[in-house]
Formats: structure tokens, C-alpha cells, sequence
């Protein structure tokens, strides 16, 4: 069972990338930790057939340790050989990691970027 650990914990930092179009997750304090996992959800705009419709977007990976940071950069779209087709974001975006200790115990941090 997962415990709740707050952002400060594992050094949680949150940011949009200059461009906007993707989501930089870095973590700090990674003592102890073996490995994060990451759900990124946030609804995106699309228009099919001429119509706007809101749709629930999200990715899944997990976070690159290396030099004492746990990074991943997450685009806010899809894309498939290098041709990206970006969503327009018209939430929050969610970011709930998973954490994993070397010693076995599972934490769990929420948190959120607000629409800008």
C-alpha cells in the first residue's frame, strides 16, 4: 500500500517547458529511492469534424536518475516519427508519481500544474 509523501519530501519540482508544449518533472532528494514512475492527466481541446470536443489526455513513464535527479521531460501531445501533434491543455495538469524505496515501501505524491 502506497503512502501519501508530499511534493517537499522527494523535492518535487513542476514546470512547463519554455515552449509550453511539454511538462518538465524533476525530483531532488532521491535518497534511498529506487526508482519513480509518473502519471501525467489533463484534458486537451480537439476538433474532429468540425466540432470541439474535451477529451482526457495522459502519459505514463518513468523518471531518469542520474547525478543525484530524477528527470523526465513529458510532451503534451502525441508524437511518431519526430512529427508531433500537440494538444491544447484546458486543465490542470495532474501529475501523481509513484515512488519507489530500495527497501520495498511504495510512496505516492500528487500534484498539479494549474492552467495557465
Amino acid at each position: 500500500n502506497a503512502k501519501q509523501m508530499a511534493p517537499e519530501d522527494i523535492g518535487l519540482e513542476l514546470s512547463l517547458r519554455s515552449d509550453k508544449k511539454a511538462v518538465i518533472i524533476k525530483a531532488t532528494r532521491i535518497d534511498g529511492i529506487k526508482s519513480f514512475e509518473y502519471e501525467l492527466t489533463y484534458d486537451a481541446e480537439v476538433t474532429e469534424d468540425g466540432e470541439t470536443v474535451v477529451v482526457p489526455r495522459g502519459a505514463v513513464g518513468g523518471l531518469t536518475i542520474r547525478g543525484g535527479v530524477a528527470q523526465a521531460e513529458v510532451d503534451l501531445g502525441t508524437c511518431s516519427a519526430n512529427v508531433c501533434k500537440y494538444d491544447k491543455v484546458v486543465s490542470n495538469i495532474k501529475v501523481v508519481i509513484k515512488v519507489n524505496f530500495e527497501n520495498g515501501e511504495i510512496g505516492a505524491v500528487e500534484d498539479e500544474i494549474p492552467l495557465e
